[in-house]
């Protein structure tokens, strides 16, 4: 009977342990972010250039989502441009715009205070073929770290 206080402190550590070690073996959510160039395409007046913060978790076979330190219209073709990890060249309509508020204590040289959100416009299934190919390969070896080996 004396005994119950130190088992139940034994069994609290034990799952504790057990809790540690699963969270060590599980998957990693790791945001890589890079640097992208968008352009405005189609448009009749010149075009616009930008530079734009990408986030690699946030890009998906059908559309994505990136930041810029301007608006864009709804409807508004973009092609983006990266070069790491390696080089992608997509287009896509802009299907949302939002302000995003930027909170922070680093000083830097461009905020990218907007949120863009763009769907993917495809001349053939080719195109198609090599973004989904290209989303397996971040979302593989850049967005989460494998278990460690016992």
């Amino acid at each position: 009977m004396w005994n119950a206080p130190l088992n139940n402190n034994k069994n609290r550590f034990m799952a504790a342990q057990r809790k540690r070690e699963q969270e060590k073996m599980a998957p990693k959510l790791h945001l890589r972010r890079v640097r992208g160039e968008i352009k405005t395409v189609g448009d009749l007046s010149a075009p616009v250039q930008t530079e734009a913060r990408v986030i690699l978790s946030d890009i998906f076979p059908d559309e994505m989502a990136f930041f810029v330190d301007q608006p864009f219209d709804h409807g508004q073709i973009l092609a983006l441009t990266m070069d790491d990890p390696k080089r992608f060249y997509v287009r896509g309509k802009v299907v949302k715009c939002d302000k995003h508020d930027v909170n922070t204590h680093i000083i830097q040289e461009n905020t990218f205070s907007y949120r863009i959100a763009i769907e993917f416009v495809f001349e053939n299934e080719e195109e198609r073929a090599e973004v989904r190919k290209f989303c397996e390969q971040i979302m593989s070896e850049f967005t989460f770290s494998a278990p460690k080996a016992a």
